[in-house]
């Protein structure tokens, strides 16, 4: 055997010594072992895959914030490496678990695109989908638990997925779906899920109003669930449920428990206002108010707050405590824009004043009296509501009494919004009631109309009475009155023409508020032979519609055959096909939506429904997808562009189209049209995707002035959605970075972060405001920036991480403290071993050695610069060169120091750092007293560079110089004279 092998076979025995210790749980000795590994053959593979259960111990121990780094770490040096794709799970799985969602929503969707086939997709499907429903995305989570449960139906934790399923399709609504799951889970060994399902179905059953099985689901969740939030939760729905069935004492008993215990805050304020109920439902007022003072306590902005101050005033107010609820009332006074919640005492005091005024006959101040009422106790729970009418009717005796008719029946007209007592509905007449139709005010009209109908049942106004009530009813969807009025309506006007088109009206307003059974009713006597053409087509379309929407998918073909057969010609008949396609359409059934919108465009060719149907064939053939679908999409967009002027949803077709060519790998085409859409079509709700996309791709080509145009005009326009509003900040600063404008930068991002929810783009900007105050040199405040992304910054893009690290320590340098500059350099430049700007710490490096005076040194770390790869020609060298000629300088080793000065003019391009190497060099010719190379020096750099800031030194040093020179010459030829010499 080879030394070479000998060696390998080494590495190979104690990786396999150390891996025998991480599959028995030995972790202490698993990690000793690897490590041992690695220092022994740090070069082999061994060490490699090493480095990788390391990280794998630290997930084991429950160490997830340093697996995170230590997996990205691993991935950063070894992407391709066998246990790579486990090890991109587990940094997903570790940012799971240290609550960073949104960084383990793009690495575990990453991983699964990249490795659907990979055994632990198994696990990375439910923590999608637990995230998913975290961020309140259900259909999402549907999908990622589908996806597990088809992918993996025998696993492990397919109970979890079911559950997360579960949960998805209850957020949904979809209440029956959830309970088959929920029952399944039921009958599960697991003790865990057990539990959480009959929570999950307590909750569904109270909802569906059975009480009686949501007390024995709670009952069982309580018994089973093992984790402390679920029993709580459970204990809170098990004590409303206790609520709902009346037995009040049972559910202050059950919500003592867990008042105090640590519930999210949307729990926690529905334990303390339904308990403070509760309680005073069973006559314990000291402990509702005790909870309902500790709900403002803790949540004053919550929107059951302003509830629990009325609830309390009205507690005080029954036991006696007027004091007391007067000062609750003064507080809510100040504290709300909402003068509603005031007592009754404040009042009776002003009515007592109205009434004195009236019966004196001061009728202004009557109505001062009774309006002040009026304005004050607005819509005010502890005042009765018959109080509010019987004020208005005082009120109105005002005016009656000054004569001012006009504002008198004002008043009375709006006695309805109150609650009327049996003496003032005698005052209610048809007259009023006529006025509140008009004005569309149905709820105060129908006992106007109904006291009518009563007082004056020979009146002659009956049937129009009848035909507005029934409406009124049918307005404020009090359905079963309004059929009840309807049925009237018929008896007493039978074969009037009003009959059918109330019953036209009541089908019409019954569909559209889902009120099937009735709309059905109202559209078969619309659908009735006997009626006119358009009534029979206007019935049989909507039957066809409810049948669509029903389900009842062969009752719809038949009516929907009918009307095509009996009314062709009929808009209705375009309107029916049009709305069976939109229903298969929201229904996500888009091959049959695809078909029917055919239909339409087909047999309706010239109809402005045909190419409203041709737009939506196009959407949902991109919905089904396929090259030949694509086409066809890109064919009848094109056609419905090319229609004549005014069609309104050309924005909506362009906008589709721009994203056909996208999908047809288009990309030029496709920004064409959203520029387009750009130009032409600014009040288009699509308008602001479009801009955001035509601004990136100029800023792509670096065509910047396009880029900021379109920016800006996002960024001035109202009602641009948050995200689009934040990638057009953040573009915009970078465009300003690219330009060098460090100024706008840190505009632009300062205004990014105070508006942007989006956590991975407020770090980015922060890395970017960090950067520009560097760039324009305000490193105090550039300091603070980078320091506050030292604890967040690994959810920066893995390339900014290594410059925070630099900006800081080089922040520190330029504020003077090189030792914590040096110290921040030193660990930067081990952990990030391949970071293109390394040699940047060396500098900094050479900077600390030069401010302790360690100046051999120092020269030998900017010579690292000089020589490194990535930065020998950078400007950052040029300065390397330069102090290292400052270090020979203040050791007066003045030839050295010239050599090293020379190399700055001679190797580098920098015209600043050129110049100050040459007024350097020039000052060590003189200490050297070689006056003239000095001058040349000199010289030199004024001719070289007339701009520099150290020109003006040198002409000052070579006429001083040169005037030396003048003297000693003359000095000398005045001593070498004969005169001299006698």
């Amino acid at each position: 055997m080879t030394g070479q092998s000998a060696f390998a076979q080494r590495a190979q025995d104690d990786y396999a010594v150390a891996a025998n210790h991480y599959a028995r749980g030995n972790w202490k000795q698993s990690v000793d072992a690897f490590n041992e590994l690695i220092q022994r053959h740090p070069n082999s593979t061994e060490a490699v895959s090493a480095k990788f259960f390391l990280a794998e111990v630290l997930m084991q121990r429950g160490k997830y914030e340093t697996a995170y780094r230590s997996f990205q770490v691993f991935l950063q040096r070894n992407a391709n490496h066998h246990y790579a794709p486990r090890a991109n799970f587990r940094m997903g799985e570790a940012a799971y678990r240290t609550g960073k969602n949104e960084i383990a929503l793009r690495v575990l969707e990453d991983f699964v695109r990249k490795n659907s086939k990979h055994d632990l997709t198994e696990f990375a499907l439910p923590y999608l989908g637990e995230m998913r429903l975290k961020r309140d995305e259900p259909q999402l989570a549907q999908r990622a638990f589908e996806t597990a449960l088809r992918m993996f139906p025998a696993s492990k934790i397919s109970n979890t997925s079911r559950l997360g399923l579960a949960k998805a399709l209850q957020r949904q609504g979809n209440d029956a779906e959830a309970m088959r799951f929920y029952q399944f889970l039921e009958t599960q060994p697991d003790d865990n899920l057990y539990g959480e399902a009959h929570l999950q179905m307590g909750i569904i059953s109270f909802s569906n109003v059975d009480f009686t099985a949501a007390e024995k689901h709670m009952g069982e969740a309580l018994r089973s669930c093992k984790s402390k939030s679920s029993q709580d939760e459970a204990t809170y729905w098990l004590a409303r449920t206790h609520i709902e069935t009346q037995d009040f004492a049972r559910a202050v008993e059950l919500l003592k428990t867990i008042v105090d215990a640590e519930t999210p805050d949307k729990l926690n304020v529905a334990i303390l206002f339904d308990g403070a109920v509760a309680a005073s439902k069973i006559g314990n007022d000291k402990l509702a108010l005790a909870w309902l003072e500790r709900l403002r306590t803790k949540f004053p902005n919550h929107a059951l707050a302003g509830q629990s101050m009325e609830m309390s005033i009205d507690i005080l107010q029954r036991q006696g405590e007027t004091n007391k609820a007067l000062v609750l009332i003064r507080r809510f006074k100040s504290e709300s824009r909402n003068s509603a919640n005031l007592g009754p005492i404040q009042a009776r005091i002003l009515e007592t004043e109205g009434r004195a005024h009236y019966a004196a006959k001061r009728y202004e101040k009557t109505i001062e009296s009774f309006e002040q009422l009026l304005e004050e106790f607005v819509d005010v729970k502890q005042v009765d509501r018959a109080d509010r009418s019987n004020w208005r009717y005082l009120k109105s005796l005002g005016h009656l009494g000054l004569g001012d008719f006009a504002n008198a029946e004002s008043e009375l007209s709006q006695i309805d919004a109150m609650s009327q007592t049996e003496d003032l509905k005698p005052l209610v007449q048809l007259a009023r009631a006529t006025a509140r139709f008009g004005s569309e005010n149905y709820t105060d009209a129908i006992p106007n109309y109904r006291s009518y109908l009563r007082l004056s049942p020979d009146g002659q106004e009956q049937k129009r009475a009848r035909t507005e009530l029934t409406i009124c009813l049918a307005e404020t969807s009090r359905w079963d009155e309004a059929a009840a009025a309807f049925e009237d309506l018929k008896k007493y006007h039978k074969n009037d023409p009003i009959i059918v088109s109330t019953t036209k009206f009541l089908a019409e307003q019954a569909y559209r508020e889902n009120q099937i059974e009735h709309a059905e009713r109202w559209f078969t006597l619309m659908a009735d032979p006997s009626n006119k053409h358009d009534i029979v087509a206007r019935g049989l379309s909507g039957l066809a519609w409810i049948k669509m929407e029903t389900k009842d998918a062969k009752s719809a073909y038949e009516v929907f055959e009918r009307l095509l057969n009996e009314c062709p010609d009929s808009k209705f008949s375009s309107e029916a096909a049009m709305a069976r396609a939109k229903f298969l359409e929201d229904e996500k059934n888009f091959e049959e939506a695809a078909q029917t919108y055919g239909l339409v465009v087909r047999r309706f060719g010239n109809s402005k429904l045909a190419n409203v149907a041709k737009l939506r064939r196009a959407y949902a053939l991109h919905k089904i997808g396929g090259q030949l679908n694509f086409e066809e999409a890109k064919t009848l967009l094109t056609e419905y562009l090319a229609l004549p002027s005014g069609n309104p949803l050309t924005d909506e077709a362009t906008y589709q189209l721009a994203w056909i060519h996208h999908d047809l790998g288009q990309p030029e085409l496709c920004m064409e049209r959203f520029a387009e859409l750009v130009d032409s079509e600014p009040e288009s709700k699509y308008w602001p995707d479009a801009a955001i996309r035509v601004a990136q791709n100029a800023t792509s080509n670096n065509d910047f002035v396009i880029a900021k145009e379109v920016i800006s005009r996002l960024i001035l326009r109202h009602e641009v959605p948050p995200q689009v509003m934040s990638r057009a900040l953040f573009l915009q600063g970078q465009i300003a970075a690219k330009e060098n404008n460090w100024m706008s930068v840190t505009i632009s991002m300062r205004d990014l972060i105070e508006k942007t929810n989006d956590i991975e783009l407020e770090s980015k900007a922060r890395y970017w405001l960090a950067e520009s105050l560097y760039r324009q040199k305000n490193y105090p405040d550039g300091l603070r920036e980078f320091e506050r992304l030292m604890p967040v910054v690994n959810q920066l893009d893995s390339n900014l991480e290594p410059w925070v690290s630099l900006r800081t320590a080089q922040c520190h340098g330029y504020e003077g403290d090189w030792i914590q500059a040096v110290e921040i350099a030193t660990t930067s430049k081990q952990r990030f071993p391949n970071f293109e700007a390394d040699y940047e710490f060396d500098f900094i490096l050479g900077r600390g050695l030069e401010d302790e005076g360690k100046l051999t040194d120092s020269r030998a770390a900017y010579q690292k610069v000089i020589d490194s790869t990535n930065g020998g020609s950078t400007e950052t060298a040029a300065i390397a060169q330069w102090r290292i000629g400052e270090t020979y300088f203040h050791q007066e080793e003045y030839r050295e120091a010239i050599k090293s000065y020379h190399k700055v003019d001679s190797l580098f391009s920098y015209a600043h750092w050129r110049s100050a190497a040459l007024i350097q060099a020039g000052k060590c010719q003189e200490h050297l007293k070689n006056k003239l190379h000095a001058i040349k020096l000199y010289t030199q750099l004024v001719e070289g560079f007339p701009q520099s800031e150290f020109t003006q030194d040198a002409q000052i040093r070579v006429a001083r110089l040169k005037r030396e020179i003048s003297s000693a010459s003359s000095l000398n030829q005045a001593k070498a004279s004969p005169k001299s010499r006698r």
